[in-house]
């Protein structure tokens, strides 16, 4: 069916896997590359150098495609724009993804060095000092605070407060107890 036939705007795909898959500037050159097999597909077939092949319509029978050579010109141009443009846009919103990636990267990794600066203070006091979750996630202690696991328990992860909710109870209750002798 050549150009004419409707899944010739299928070569969009095309730009737009090159434009997720390459690097820069091989997007753009890949959706020029098609763009001009395209046009050159659709000169060759309003040349008659490469006759389009007929297409089948709905009941099977074989439909000659349209022959008027300005409506193969048209269409041969709408699908190498829409390959360009859509190249392009998609190229463009990669790129996009990929800063807004490494913008990412840099806030977690600056995240995790505050963690650890913080972690390294909490380490020096000598009280118990423990950052509890509301789902009970133990998000930070140190090591005074060891003493409120068991044995063997790492130091870091995702560790849960095991202690019974009495237990807890009473540790709240100290602290409280501390704060109203030492306001």
């Amino acid at each position: 069916g050549g150009l004419s036939n409707p899944f010739a705007g299928f070569f969009v795909f095309h730009a737009t896997i090159a434009a997720v898959v390459l690097e820069p500037p091989w997007p753009r050159r890949a959706a020029a590359g098609i763009a001009v097999f395209v046009l050159a597909l659709g000169a060759a077939e309003v040349t008659g150098l490469l006759p389009p092949q007929c297409l089948l319509d709905g009941s099977g029978v074989c439909a000659a495609p349209p022959m008027d050579w300005m409506l193969q010109a048209a269409a041969g141009a709408a699908i190498a724009v829409m390959v360009v443009v859509c190249g392009l846009i998609v190229a463009s919103l990669v790129r996009v993804l990929h800063v807004d990636r490494e913008r990412l990267a840099t806030a977690r990794s600056q995240i995790l060095e505050e963690r650890e600066k913080l972690q390294s203070i909490i380490d020096c006091m000598a009280d118990a000092v423990v950052y509890v979750r509301p789902n009970g996630t133990v998000e930070l202690r140190n090591r005074a605070a060891q003493r409120f696991w068991p044995e063997g328990t790492p130091p870091d992860g995702d560790l849960q407060a095991r202690r019974s909710p009495e237990r807890w109870r009473q540790l709240l209750g100290m602290l409280s107890r501390s704060e109203e002798m030492h306001p």
